[in-house]
């Protein structure tokens, strides 16, 4: 059998670009998410311990 799947196929070259951008936007975001959750946890001494751990599980989902 000479012919390839599709699953082993080496991928199409037009995708390389936008799969290449849309990790450096997921990293970026990510980097905005760890970003604010840092200022919330240095700020939130008087906040509940509902609202940090949700806080905490925002950041462990977006990880």
């Amino acid at each position: 059998m000479s012919t390839l799947s599709r699953a082993s196929q080496p991928p199409d070259p037009y995708t390389n670009g936008i799969v290449l951008l849309q990790g450096f936007l997921q990293y970026f975001c990510q980097g905005i998410i760890f970003a604010q959750a840092l200022k919330f946890w240095k700020r939130s001494s008087n906040d509940t311990m509902y609202l940090r751990c949700f806080v905490a599980l925002l950041v462990l989902l977006a990880w």
